[in-house]
C-alpha cells in the first residue's frame, strides 16, 4: 500500500495535512507586452531638448550668415555692373576718339587731295603764263602800228592791273609773315597733345590700378572672411559630431547600466522567488512525511483490526478474554485515535495557516512581479522613446550636414563666380590695355601726321619764298615787257609817221590788246588762286 494514499499518520495516528493547491501557471507566465506609454520627461530628455534648441539656434545663425553671403553676392553683382558700365564708358570714349581720329585722317586726306589739285592748278597757271609769254613774244612784232593813245590807256590799265597784283602779293606776304611766328605755337600744340594724351592715359591707368587694387582687396577680405567662416563652421560641425558621439556613448553606457541594474533586480527577484519556492517545497515535503506517518498508523490499525477479526473467529472459550482484551485495546485505540485526531486537527490548522501564508506570499510575489513587469515595460517604453529621440537627433544631424553640404556647394559656386568675375575683369583690363596701346599707336600716327603737316607748312613757306622770287622775276619781266612796249610804241610812232593806214593797225592793236587783257585776266585769276592757297 502506498503510504501517500493513507490519510492517517502511522506514528501518531493523526490524519495527514492536505497539501496546498499549487499556484496557477498563469501567475508564472510572462504577461503580454503592453503598448509603450508616454514616459515622463527625464533629465536626459531635458538635455536632449536643450541641445536640439541650441542646434536650431545655430541653424538660424547659419541661415543669417547665408543671407549675409547672399547680400554680399548682390553687392558684388552691383560692383560688377558698375565696373562693366565704367569699362563700357571707357570703350565708348575710345571709340569716339578713334572715330574723331579717323575723321581727322579723312580730313587730312581731303586736304592732301586739295593740295594736289592746287598743285595741278599751279602747273596749269604756269602753263598759261608760258603760253602768254609765247603769245606776247609772237605778237610783239606786229604791234608796232597801234595808236599811241590807245596803247597808253592800255598800258595804264595794264600797270593798274600789275599794281593790283603787286598789292595782292604784298598782302599775301604780310599774311605769310605771321606764319613763322605760328610755327612754334603749332609745334607746342603738337608737343602738348602727346603730353595730354600721356597724362590722360596715366590718369586712366592709375584709376584702373586703384580700382583693381580696391577690388582685389575687397575680394581678398571676402575670401578671408569666407575661409574663416568655413573654418568656424567646420569646427562647430566637428564639435557637434563629437558631442553627438559623446551623447551616443553616454546613452549606450546609460542603457547598458539600466539593463545591468534591471538584470540584477530581476535576478535578485528570481532568486528570492526561487528561495520561497524551495521553502514551499520543503514545507510540502514535511506535509508529505506527515501524511506518510499517518498512512503507517492506519496500516497498524488495519493490522489490529485483522487480529481482532482473527480473535473473533477463534474458539468461544477464549472469547470473553479476547473481548476484554479487545475492549481494553479498543479503549486504547480510541484514546490514541482521539490523540491522533487532535494532532491531525492541529496539523490541518497548521496547514491552513501555511497555505494562507503561502497564498498571501504568492499574491504578494505576484503583485511585486506585476509591478516589476510594469516597471520593465515603462523602462522599455522610455528606452524606445530615447531611441526614437536619438534617431530624430541623428536625422537632425543629417539635415544639418546636408545644410552644411549645400552651404559648401553655394560657397564653391560663389568662389567659381568670383574667379569668373576676376577673369572677366582681367580680360577687360587686357582689352583696356590693348585699347590704350591702340590709342598710343594712333597718337603716334597723329604725331607723325603733325610732323608731316609742319614739314608741309615749312614747304609751303619755302614755296611762298619761291613764289615771292617768282613774283620778283615776273616784275622784272613786266618791266622788261614795259620797256619792250615803250620801244614798240616808239617804233609804232615811227611806223605811224611813215605809214598812213593807222586805223587798220589801230584796230588790229586793239584786238591784240583785248587778247592780252584776256591773258592778263587769266594771269590775275592764276595769281589770285595761288594767293588763296593755304
Amino acid at each position: 500500500m502506498n503510504p501517500l494514499d493513507d490519510p492517517f499518520d502511522s506514528s501518531s495516528g493523526l490524519p495527514r495535512p492536505i497539501p496546498p493547491v499549487p499556484p496557477r501557471p498563469e501567475l508564472f507566465a510572462s504577461p503580454p507586452s503592453a503598448p509603450a506609454a508616454a514616459a515622463a520627461n527625464t533629465p536626459i530628455m531635458d538635455f536632449f531638448q536643450k541641445r536640439l534648441e541650441a542646434l536650431e539656434r545655430e541653424l538660424a545663425l547659419e541661415r543669417e550668415r547665408a543671407s549675409s553671403a547672399q547680400a554680399l553676392l548682390h553687392q558684388q553683382d552691383a560692383l560688377k555692373s558698375e565696373v562693366e558700365s565704367h569699362l563700357l564708358s571707357l570703350s565708348d570714349q575710345l571709340r569716339r576718339e578713334k572715330i574723331e581720329k579717323e575723321g581727322e585722317e579723312a580730313k587730312s586726306h581731303a586736304r592732301g587731295r586739295v593740295e594736289a589739285l592746287e598743285r595741278r592748278l599751279d602747273e596749269m597757271n604756269a602753263t598759261f603764263a608760258q603760253l602768254l609769254r609765247e603769245a606776247v613774244s609772237r605778237q610783239a612784232a606786229p604791234a608796232a602800228g597801234l595808236p599811241v593813245e590807245s596803247l597808253g590807256a592800255e598800258l595804264t590799265v595794264f600797270r593798274r592791273t600789275i599794281k593790283d597784283i603787286a598789292d595782292q602779293v604784298n598782302r599775301w606776304r604780310d599774311e605769310m609773315k605771321d606764319l613763322p611766328a605760328l610755327l612754334p605755337e603749332v609745334r607746342g600744340i603738337a608737343s602738348r597733345i602727346p603730353e595730354d594724351e600721356r597724362r590722360f592715359e596715366d590718369l586712366i591707368s592709375r584709376r584702373l590700378d586703384d580700382f583693381a587694387t580696391k577690388l582685389q582687396g575687397t575680394l581678398s577680405d571676402w575670401e578671408r572672411r569666407h575661409d574663416l567662416e568655413l573654418r568656424k563652421q567646420d569646427d562647430r560641425l566637428q564639435s557637434l559630431v563629437d558631442e553627438l558621439a559623446a551623447l551616443s556613448r553616454m546613452w549606450e553606457e546609460q542603457g547598458q547600466s539600466i539593463r545591468q541594474e534591471f538584470l540584477k533586480d530581476r535576478i535578485a527577484r528570481e532568486t528570492e522567488v526561487s528561495d520561497q519556492v524551495a521553502e514551499l517545497a520543503k514545507r510540502l515535503d514535511g506535509v508529505a512525511r506527515v501524511q506518510a506517518d499517518s498512512g503507517t498508523a492506519a496500516e497498524s490499525v488495519r493490522e489490529t483490526l485483522a487480529r481482532i477479526m482473527n480473535v473473533l473467529l477463534a474458539a468461544p472459550k477464549a472469547k470473553d478474554e479476547i473481548i476484554v482484551e479487545l475492549e481494553q485495546e479498543k479503549a486504547d485505540m480510541m484514546r490514541s485515535m482521539r490523540e491522533r485526531h487532535e494532532q491531525l486537527r492541529a496539523t490541518l490548522e497548521e496547514r491552513r495557516q501555511i497555505e494562507k501564508t503561502m497564498g498571501e506570499s504568492l499574491l504578494q510575489l505576484s503583485d511585486e512581479l506585476e509591478k516589476e513587469r510594469a516597471l520593465t515595460r515603462a523602462a522599455d517604453a522610455r528606452a524606445a522613446d530615447a531611441r526614437g529621440e536619438t534617431e530624430a537627433l541623428a536625422r537632425r544631424v543629417g539635415d544639418l550636414e546636408k545644410a552644411l553640404a549645400e552651404r559648401d556647394t553655394r560657397a564653391l559656386a560663389l568662389t567659381a563666380e568670383r574667379d569668373e568675375l576676376t577673369r572677366a575683369l582681367v580680360a577687360e583690363a587686357d582689352k583696356v590695355s590693348v585699347a590704350i596701346a591702340e590709342r598710343t599707336a594712333a597718337d603716334e600716327r597723329w604725331h607723325q601726321r603733325l610732323i608731316e603737316l609742319q614739314r608741309k607748312v615749312e614747304d609751303e613757306a619755302a614755296s611762298t619764298g619761291q613764289a615771292s622770287a617768282a613774283t620778283g622775276e615776273l616784275r622784272a619781266k613786266v618791266a622788261t615787257l614795259s620797256e619792250h612796249m615803250t620801244r614798240a610804241l616808239q617804233e609804232r610812232d615811227a611806223v605811224v609817221a611813215r605809214f598812213s593806214d593807222w586805223e587798220r593797225e589801230r584796230q588790229r592793236l586793239l584786238d591784240a590788246l583785248k587778247q592780252k587783257e584776256g591773258m592778263l585776266s587769266m594771269i590775275s585769276g592764276a595769281f589770285q588762286s595761288s594767293l588763296k592757297k593755304p
